[in-house]
This record gives C-alpha cells, sequence and structure tokens, in this order.
C-alpha cells in the first residue's frame, strides 16, 4: 500500500483525488497478481452484476469478520454505486 502511495502521490500530505487514486489502484494491482482468480470468478461466472461483484470481492479479497452478512450489505451498496454512476 506504501509503494502504492508513493507511486501516485506528489508529496506526504496527498489529496483525496491523489488518496483515492493510490487506493484503487493498490487494489487493481492485486487482482491482476496474487488475487487474480478473484476477478477471474465474477468474470467467469453468469451473473455480472454490480452486486455479484461485490459478494464476491468481499468473501473471496476482503475477507471481512461476519463475511456472509458483510457480502450480502456489500453487494447492495455495489449495486447502489453502480447505479449512481449509470446516471
Amino acid at each position: 500500500m506504501l509503494d502504492s502511495y508513493k507511486k501516485y502521490c506528489k508529496n506526504d500530505k496527498p489529496t483525496a483525488a491523489e488518496c483515492a487514486k493510490a487506493e484503487v489502484n493498490y487494489m487493481v494491482d492485486e487482482l491482476k497478481g496474487k488475487y487474480a482468480s478473484v476477478y477471474k470468478e465474477w468474470k467467469n461466472s453468469k451473473d455480472k452484476s454490480a452486486e455479484n461483484a461485490g459478494s464476491i470481492i468481499c468473501k473471496k479479497y476482503e475477507v471481512p469478520a461476519d463475511t456472509e452478512n458483510q457480502a450480502k450489505l456489500r453487494a447492495k451498496n455495489a449495486l447502489r454505486i453502480y447505479n449512481v454512476m449509470k446516471k
């Protein structure tokens, strides 16, 4: 994560936009690298919805405590974000 911040932030007081870019790119790098199977699972699934992506990311990448309930919550949140973005 620190390497991502070093790469995408201009100084030791990053802007909100730089933080977002560092965080997103860190996740993308992981999903292309050691967690590539997570993206492939969603890509190969019949359900290409934002909800399914949120659930898979939660269960296979983030793996929080109370995974099943969190996966349902994050699936709903992914759908909400998707609906806002497509407007």
